[in-house]
């Protein structure tokens, strides 16, 4: 473990324990993350570097980094680990869908082999590094050129954690982001639901009441397409509603939901308490999205209920084949107006 405190001294031990492990001839992915961990945690002191296996299984990147001051932070940037020297951290081949996945959806992640860190706000890479190689039964460090690897990576993870939340100004950015951590969390309930356990009750029996009282086939896979859309436009419709810009919170929203929709309360009573880790990260980082948007701004000018035309938008970036089955065409009014006279025309006559 690393206990160096400057960014050189840090990343020349974290090269030491990687070697380590490398020699060992049996070392995986896995092997090498409390390194890392160590890594970002000595060089990041004031973030917690958080590696859950189970949440991983559902779908999380393998590192969500979040504040140490409070526990119910939501995360800074992620960090998804392939094994060393995996060769493919551009995402080109067989790590394209996941890599396109994570970047569509989450605001900064860093795509790792322990070796090489490649940076993206989103789908834009912003830089990269690689601190050591791999010579013969041994990881050395990288040689310094015009720049010290050790001290750029130490600055490109700093400048990651200050950068706060990514700012959307249009509606077909937010609907794109919306959709793709819809998406998500739509594969991280299913996951969830599918592992079974006591921690499921609580969406077992929302399962339940969707099947009574919407749609009585639902099995997993199409309660969790359901639910998680349920969550994101409805925390989207929270926000638009929302008399405190100032702050957002997923206790917030609940309160915002009417009381005489006994589904969707019961569902964001649940989304507002103890929500499982599984799902947590992902609703928190959409939670700090809306955050820092200033959703009733963004449609002041719309002329229309964006509460509900702005979900045909959602639907098409979400699922264009869904939105299709299900019918959601919003007509604008001056067509609806047009067809109106015209059937009024025909009937006197």
């Amino acid at each position: 473990m690393i206990v160096a405190s400057s960014a050189a001294s840090a990343v020349a031990a974290y090269v030491s324990a990687l070697s380590s492990e490398w020699k060992t001839g049996v070392a995986t992915e896995h092997t090498y993350r409390p390194h890392l961990k160590a890594l970002l945690e000595t060089l990041l002191p004031r973030l917690a570097a958080v590696n859950e296996p189970r949440h991983v299984a559902c779908g999380a990147p393998d590192f969500i980094l979040r504040s140490k001051a409070a526990g119910d932070a939501p995360p800074v940037f992620f960090v998804e680990t392939k094994d060393l020297n995996d060769g493919d951290l551009d995402g080109l081949t067989r790590n394209h869908e996941q890599f396109s996945r994570y970047k569509a959806a989450l605001g900064r992640i860093v795509f790792t082999d322990y070796l090489d860190f490649r940076f993206y706000s989103g789908t834009e890479l912003v830089d990269s590094i690689r601190v050591a190689n791999v010579i013969g039964d041994h990881i050395v460090p990288a040689a310094p050129g015009a720049v010290d690897p050790a001290e750029k990576l130490a600055a490109l993870f700093s400048s990651f954690a200050a950068a706060g939340p990514l700012r959307v100004s249009s509606p077909s950015r937010l609907a794109s982001l919306m959709a793709a951590k819809a998406r998500l969390l739509a594969a991280a309930v299913r996951a969830f639901l599918e592992g079974g356990g006591p921690a499921t009750a609580p969406l077992e029996s929302q399962r339940t009441n969707f099947r009574k009282f919407l749609l009585p086939d639902l099995d997993h896979a199409a309660f969790a397409d359901l639910w998680a859309q349920t969550v994101v436009y409805g925390l989207f419709v929270a926000r638009l509603h929302d008399k405190t810009p100032e702050d957002f919170s997923r206790t917030e929203a609940a309160k915002l939901i009417p009381k005489s929709n006994l589904l969707l309360r019961e569902t964001f009573q649940y989304v507002s308490g103890d929500l499982d880790g599984a799902l947590e990260w992902i609703v928190d980082d959409l939670v700090n999205l809306f955050s820092v948007t200033d959703v009733a701004q963004m449609f002041l000018k719309k002329g229309s209920d964006p509460a509900i035309h702005f979900y045909e938008d959602f639907l098409a970036a979400y699922n264009p084949a869904l939105r299709k089955a299900r019918g959601v065409w919003f007509t604008p009014a001056e067509v609806v107006r047009f067809i109106v006279r015209a059937v009024d025309s025909v009937l006197k006559e």
